[in-house]
Protein backbone atom coordinates (compact mmCIF):
# COMPACT_ATOMS: atom_id res chain seq x y z
CA UNK A 1 0.00 0.00 0.00
CA UNK A 2 2.88 2.30 -0.87
CA UNK A 3 0.69 4.98 -2.43
CA UNK A 4 -1.60 5.50 0.57
CA UNK A 5 0.59 8.42 1.60
CA UNK A 6 -0.17 10.12 -1.70
CA UNK A 7 -3.90 9.57 -1.24
CA UNK A 8 -3.80 10.65 2.38
CA UNK A 9 -1.72 13.73 1.64
CA UNK A 10 -4.58 15.55 -0.06
CA UNK A 11 -6.35 16.42 3.18
CA UNK A 12 -9.74 18.05 3.55
CA UNK A 13 -10.52 20.44 6.39
CA UNK A 14 -13.79 20.62 8.28
CA UNK A 15 -13.73 24.35 7.61
CA UNK A 16 -14.18 23.65 3.89
CA UNK A 17 -17.08 21.22 4.32
CA UNK A 18 -19.72 23.76 3.46
CA UNK A 19 -17.77 25.73 0.88
CA UNK A 20 -18.83 25.41 -2.73
CA UNK A 21 -16.60 24.86 -5.76
CA UNK A 22 -14.10 27.56 -6.56
CA UNK A 23 -15.38 29.63 -9.46
CA UNK A 24 -14.74 33.12 -10.67
CA UNK A 25 -13.42 35.32 -13.45
CA UNK A 26 -10.62 34.27 -15.75
CA UNK A 27 -7.96 35.95 -13.57
CA UNK A 28 -8.81 33.69 -10.59
CA UNK A 29 -6.44 30.75 -10.79
CA UNK A 30 -6.92 27.37 -9.13
CA UNK A 31 -3.39 26.17 -10.01
CA UNK A 32 -0.32 28.36 -10.42
CA UNK A 33 3.39 27.63 -10.81
CA UNK A 34 6.28 30.04 -11.29
CA UNK A 35 9.69 28.89 -12.52
CA UNK A 36 9.17 25.48 -10.93
CA UNK A 37 12.17 23.16 -11.31
CA UNK A 38 13.20 19.71 -10.14
CA UNK A 39 16.62 18.19 -10.73
CA UNK A 40 17.97 14.76 -9.87
CA UNK A 41 21.73 15.10 -10.02
CA UNK A 42 22.47 16.39 -13.51
CA UNK A 43 19.04 15.44 -14.89
CA UNK A 44 16.37 18.13 -15.16
CA UNK A 45 12.98 16.46 -14.73
CA UNK A 46 11.20 19.83 -14.66
CA UNK A 47 12.84 23.13 -15.55
CA UNK A 48 11.52 26.67 -15.05
CA UNK A 49 7.93 25.52 -15.51
CA UNK A 50 5.27 28.22 -15.22
CA UNK A 51 1.51 27.88 -15.68
CA UNK A 52 -1.78 29.36 -14.49
CA UNK A 53 -5.02 27.39 -14.78
CA UNK A 54 -8.21 29.41 -14.25
CA UNK A 55 -10.74 28.16 -11.70
CA UNK A 56 -13.57 26.11 -13.13
CA UNK A 57 -11.58 24.80 -16.09
CA UNK A 58 -10.96 21.20 -17.13
CA UNK A 59 -7.28 21.15 -18.06
CA UNK A 60 -5.43 18.32 -19.78
CA UNK A 61 -1.70 18.05 -19.08
CA UNK A 62 -0.15 16.32 -22.08
CA UNK A 63 3.32 15.62 -23.39
CA UNK A 64 5.59 12.86 -24.68
CA UNK A 65 6.69 10.01 -22.43
CA UNK A 66 9.33 11.29 -20.02
CA UNK A 67 8.31 14.93 -20.51
CA UNK A 68 7.86 15.48 -16.76
CA UNK A 69 4.09 15.26 -16.34
CA UNK A 70 4.01 13.11 -13.18
CA UNK A 71 6.89 15.04 -11.61
CA UNK A 72 5.00 18.26 -12.28
CA UNK A 73 1.89 16.94 -10.53
CA UNK A 74 3.92 15.74 -7.54
CA UNK A 75 5.54 19.17 -7.27
CA UNK A 76 2.17 20.91 -7.47
CA UNK A 77 0.82 18.72 -4.67
CA UNK A 78 3.90 19.22 -2.49
CA UNK A 79 4.71 15.51 -2.48
CA UNK A 80 8.29 16.27 -3.49
CA UNK A 81 10.35 19.39 -2.82
CA UNK A 82 11.19 21.65 -5.76
CA UNK A 83 14.78 22.50 -6.59
CA UNK A 84 13.59 26.02 -7.42
CA UNK A 85 10.42 27.98 -8.00
CA UNK A 86 7.03 28.03 -6.31
CA UNK A 87 3.42 26.93 -6.77
CA UNK A 88 -0.01 27.51 -5.27
CA UNK A 89 -3.33 25.64 -5.21
CA UNK A 90 -6.60 27.50 -4.72
CA UNK A 91 -4.57 30.54 -3.73
CA UNK A 92 -2.58 28.75 -1.01
CA UNK A 93 1.22 28.45 -1.36
CA UNK A 94 2.43 24.87 -1.81
CA UNK A 95 4.87 23.86 0.91
CA UNK A 96 6.62 20.51 0.94
CA UNK A 97 5.96 18.68 4.21
CA UNK A 98 2.74 20.60 4.88
CA UNK A 99 -0.84 19.86 3.91
CA UNK A 100 -2.41 23.28 4.40
CA UNK A 101 -2.37 23.92 0.65
CA UNK A 102 -4.38 20.73 0.06
CA UNK A 103 -7.62 21.87 1.69
CA UNK A 104 -10.38 21.11 -0.79
CA UNK A 105 -7.98 19.29 -3.14
CA UNK A 106 -8.41 15.67 -4.21
CA UNK A 107 -5.63 13.83 -5.99
CA UNK A 108 -4.29 10.55 -7.30
CA UNK A 109 -0.73 10.28 -8.51
CA UNK A 110 0.44 7.15 -10.31
CA UNK A 111 -1.35 3.91 -9.29
CA UNK A 112 -2.97 4.13 -5.85
CA UNK A 113 -2.54 1.16 -3.54
CA UNK A 114 -5.38 -0.60 -1.77
CA UNK A 115 -5.64 -3.63 0.54
CA UNK A 116 -6.60 -6.51 -1.75
CA UNK A 117 -8.38 -8.47 0.99
CA UNK A 118 -10.64 -5.57 2.05
CA UNK A 119 -13.80 -4.35 0.39
CA UNK A 120 -14.03 -1.04 -1.40
CA UNK A 121 -15.91 0.45 1.55
CA UNK A 122 -13.35 -0.89 4.05
CA UNK A 123 -10.45 0.52 2.03
CA UNK A 124 -11.99 3.99 2.09
CA UNK A 125 -12.69 3.68 5.82
CA UNK A 126 -8.99 2.93 6.35
CA UNK A 127 -8.14 6.18 4.58
CA UNK A 128 -10.74 8.03 6.64
CA UNK A 129 -9.27 6.68 9.91
CA UNK A 130 -5.77 7.74 8.83
CA UNK A 131 -6.84 11.20 7.71
CA UNK A 132 -5.54 14.21 9.55
CA UNK A 133 -8.99 15.69 10.04
CA UNK A 134 -10.92 12.48 10.76
CA UNK A 135 -13.45 12.73 7.97
CA UNK A 136 -16.97 11.59 8.77
CA UNK A 137 -17.50 7.88 8.00
CA UNK A 138 -20.36 8.78 5.65
CA UNK A 139 -17.92 10.60 3.38
CA UNK A 140 -16.71 7.23 2.04
CA UNK A 141 -20.23 6.14 1.13
CA UNK A 142 -20.86 9.48 -0.56
CA UNK A 143 -17.70 9.09 -2.65
CA UNK A 144 -18.58 5.50 -3.62
CA UNK A 145 -22.01 6.61 -4.73
CA UNK A 146 -20.62 9.49 -6.77
CA UNK A 147 -18.33 7.19 -8.78
CA UNK A 148 -21.02 4.54 -9.27
CA UNK A 149 -19.61 1.92 -6.89
CA UNK A 150 -22.36 1.89 -4.28
CA UNK A 151 -23.61 -1.52 -5.44
CA UNK A 152 -20.08 -2.96 -5.29
CA UNK A 153 -18.98 -1.27 -2.05
CA UNK A 154 -18.93 -4.53 -0.07
CA UNK A 155 -17.10 -6.61 -2.67
CA UNK A 156 -13.45 -7.50 -2.02
CA UNK A 157 -10.99 -5.29 -3.88
CA UNK A 158 -9.16 -8.20 -5.51
CA UNK A 159 -12.38 -9.11 -7.35
CA UNK A 160 -12.74 -5.63 -8.85
CA UNK A 161 -12.31 -5.11 -12.58
CA UNK A 162 -9.70 -2.60 -13.72
CA UNK A 163 -12.41 -0.02 -14.29
CA UNK A 164 -13.79 -0.51 -10.78
CA UNK A 165 -10.29 -0.15 -9.31
CA UNK A 166 -9.83 3.13 -11.15
CA UNK A 167 -13.22 4.36 -9.92
CA UNK A 168 -12.26 3.43 -6.35
CA UNK A 169 -9.07 5.47 -6.78
CA UNK A 170 -11.19 8.41 -7.88
CA UNK A 171 -13.48 7.89 -4.88
CA UNK A 172 -10.40 8.01 -2.63
CA UNK A 173 -9.45 11.33 -4.21
CA UNK A 174 -12.95 12.69 -3.62
CA UNK A 175 -12.59 12.05 0.11
CA UNK A 176 -10.22 14.99 0.21
CA UNK A 177 -12.40 17.55 -1.53
CA UNK A 178 -13.93 18.58 -4.82
CA UNK A 179 -12.84 22.18 -5.26
CA UNK A 180 -9.84 20.96 -7.27
CA UNK A 181 -8.96 17.51 -8.60
CA UNK A 182 -5.43 16.67 -9.74
CA UNK A 183 -5.30 13.27 -11.42
CA UNK A 184 -2.47 11.31 -13.01
CA UNK A 185 -3.66 9.12 -15.91
CA UNK A 186 -7.05 8.25 -14.36
CA UNK A 187 -8.08 6.10 -17.34
CA UNK A 188 -4.87 4.12 -17.85
CA UNK A 189 -5.47 0.50 -18.82
CA UNK A 190 -9.22 0.85 -19.27
CA UNK A 191 -11.32 -0.35 -22.18
CA UNK A 192 -13.56 2.20 -23.95
CA UNK A 193 -16.43 1.45 -21.58
CA UNK A 194 -14.25 2.01 -18.52
CA UNK A 195 -12.89 5.24 -19.97
CA UNK A 196 -16.43 6.47 -20.50
CA UNK A 197 -17.39 5.62 -16.89
CA UNK A 198 -14.52 7.67 -15.46
CA UNK A 199 -15.06 10.48 -17.95
CA UNK A 200 -18.76 10.72 -17.11
CA UNK A 201 -17.90 11.19 -13.43
CA UNK A 202 -15.34 13.88 -14.22
CA UNK A 203 -17.67 15.71 -16.61
CA UNK A 204 -20.35 15.73 -13.91
CA UNK A 205 -17.91 17.11 -11.34
CA UNK A 206 -16.74 19.76 -13.77
CA UNK A 207 -20.38 20.80 -14.40
CA UNK A 208 -20.70 21.37 -10.65
CA UNK A 209 -17.75 23.78 -10.65
CA UNK A 210 -14.81 21.50 -9.83
CA UNK A 211 -11.52 22.55 -11.42
CA UNK A 212 -9.80 19.50 -12.93
CA UNK A 213 -6.17 19.04 -13.93
CA UNK A 214 -5.32 15.62 -15.31
CA UNK A 215 -2.36 14.19 -17.12
CA UNK A 216 -3.34 11.92 -19.98
CA UNK A 217 -2.19 10.24 -23.16
CA UNK A 218 -5.76 9.87 -24.41
CA UNK A 219 -5.87 13.08 -26.43
CA UNK A 220 -9.04 12.40 -28.37
CA UNK A 221 -11.09 11.42 -25.31
CA UNK A 222 -9.82 14.26 -23.10
CA UNK A 223 -10.21 16.72 -25.96
CA UNK A 224 -13.94 15.99 -26.06
CA UNK A 225 -14.52 17.60 -22.66
CA UNK A 226 -11.37 19.42 -21.55
CA UNK A 227 -11.32 23.07 -22.59
CA UNK A 228 -7.80 23.96 -21.45
CA UNK A 229 -4.49 22.45 -22.52
CA UNK A 230 -1.01 22.41 -21.00
CA UNK A 231 1.67 20.81 -23.16
CA UNK A 232 5.04 20.07 -21.62
CA UNK A 233 8.17 18.76 -23.30
CA UNK A 234 11.59 18.17 -21.76
CA UNK A 235 10.26 19.46 -18.45
CA UNK A 236 9.05 22.79 -19.80
CA UNK A 237 5.67 24.22 -20.76
CA UNK A 238 5.65 24.67 -24.54
CA UNK A 239 1.96 25.61 -24.86
CA UNK A 240 -0.72 26.55 -22.35
CA UNK A 241 -4.16 28.08 -22.58
CA UNK A 242 -7.70 27.60 -23.81
CA UNK A 243 -7.52 24.97 -26.54
CA UNK A 244 -9.34 27.08 -29.11
CA UNK A 245 -7.06 30.06 -28.48
CA UNK A 246 -3.58 28.52 -28.49
CA UNK A 247 -1.21 29.88 -31.15
CA UNK A 248 0.11 27.69 -33.95
CA UNK A 249 -3.14 25.77 -34.39
CA UNK A 250 -5.50 26.94 -37.11
CA UNK A 251 -9.16 26.33 -37.65
CA UNK A 252 -10.17 24.88 -41.00
CA UNK A 253 -13.28 24.51 -43.14
CA UNK A 254 -13.98 20.98 -44.40
CA UNK A 255 -16.05 20.55 -47.53
CA UNK A 256 -17.42 17.49 -49.29
CA UNK A 257 -19.15 17.68 -52.69
CA UNK A 258 -20.24 15.35 -55.49
CA UNK A 259 -17.46 16.63 -57.80
CA UNK A 260 -14.10 17.13 -56.09
CA UNK A 261 -12.05 18.28 -59.09
CA UNK A 262 -14.72 20.70 -60.24
CA UNK A 263 -14.96 22.05 -56.70
CA UNK A 264 -11.23 22.74 -56.57
CA UNK A 265 -11.44 24.67 -59.84
CA UNK A 266 -14.47 26.71 -58.75
CA UNK A 267 -12.86 27.64 -55.46
CA UNK A 268 -9.59 28.56 -57.17
CA UNK A 269 -11.54 30.98 -59.35
CA UNK A 270 -12.68 32.90 -56.24
CA UNK A 271 -9.26 32.76 -54.54
CA UNK A 272 -10.00 29.98 -52.02
CA UNK A 273 -7.37 27.20 -51.96
CA UNK A 274 -8.68 23.67 -51.37
CA UNK A 275 -6.51 20.74 -50.28
CA UNK A 276 -7.77 17.13 -50.62
CA UNK A 277 -7.90 15.15 -47.37
CA UNK A 278 -7.43 11.35 -47.12
CA UNK A 279 -11.14 10.91 -46.31
CA UNK A 280 -12.17 12.58 -49.58
CA UNK A 281 -13.10 15.94 -48.13
CA UNK A 282 -11.46 19.23 -49.06
CA UNK A 283 -9.69 21.37 -46.49
CA UNK A 284 -10.20 25.12 -46.86
CA UNK A 285 -8.58 27.94 -44.82
CA UNK A 286 -10.30 28.58 -41.50
CA UNK A 287 -11.20 32.12 -42.53
CA UNK A 288 -12.91 31.02 -45.74
CA UNK A 289 -16.20 32.85 -46.37
CA UNK A 290 -18.62 29.91 -46.23
CA UNK A 291 -21.66 31.74 -47.74
CA UNK A 292 -19.48 32.87 -50.67
CA UNK A 293 -18.17 29.32 -51.17
CA UNK A 294 -21.71 27.91 -51.13
CA UNK A 295 -22.92 30.54 -53.61
CA UNK A 296 -20.03 29.89 -56.02
CA UNK A 297 -20.60 26.13 -55.99
CA UNK A 298 -24.35 26.55 -56.45
CA UNK A 299 -23.73 28.78 -59.47
CA UNK A 300 -21.51 26.05 -60.94
CA UNK A 301 -24.16 23.37 -60.22
CA UNK A 302 -21.89 21.53 -57.77
CA UNK A 303 -23.86 19.82 -55.01
CA UNK A 304 -22.56 20.15 -51.44
CA UNK A 305 -22.63 17.00 -49.30
CA UNK A 306 -21.32 18.66 -46.14
CA UNK A 307 -19.50 21.81 -45.05
CA UNK A 308 -18.42 23.04 -41.64
CA UNK A 309 -15.70 24.77 -39.69
CA UNK A 310 -13.57 22.60 -37.40
CA UNK A 311 -12.15 24.03 -34.19
CA UNK A 312 -8.65 23.07 -32.97
CA UNK A 313 -8.49 19.83 -31.00
CA UNK A 314 -6.22 18.81 -28.14
CA UNK A 315 -4.43 16.49 -30.57
CA UNK A 316 -3.83 19.47 -32.91
CA UNK A 317 -2.37 21.45 -30.01
CA UNK A 318 -0.10 18.55 -29.06
CA UNK A 319 1.18 18.07 -32.61
CA UNK A 320 1.82 21.77 -33.10
CA UNK A 321 3.70 22.09 -29.81
CA UNK A 322 5.80 18.90 -29.89
CA UNK A 323 5.84 17.82 -33.51
CA UNK A 324 3.93 14.74 -32.37
CA UNK A 325 7.00 12.95 -31.00
CA UNK A 326 6.39 9.93 -28.76
CA UNK A 327 9.00 10.66 -26.09
CA UNK A 328 12.48 9.77 -24.89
Amino acid sequence: MDQVGDLRAATWSKSSASSGPVTGPEDVYAVEAADLSKTYGSRHAVRSLSLAIPAGRAAALVGPNGAGKTTTLRLLLGLIAPSAGSASLLGRPVRYGSSDHLIGVGATVETPGFYRHLTGRENLRCLIRMSKDRWAPTRGDEALSRVGLAEHADEVFRTYSQGMKQRLALAAALLSGTDLLILDEPTTGLDPGGVREITDVLVDLRSRGTTILLSTHMLAEAGNWCDYGVVIDHGQVVASGAINELPGVETAVFLATDATEATIQVLASIGVPATPEPDGRLRLPGDADIPRVVAALAAASVSIVSIGRSEPSLADVYRAATGGRAGD
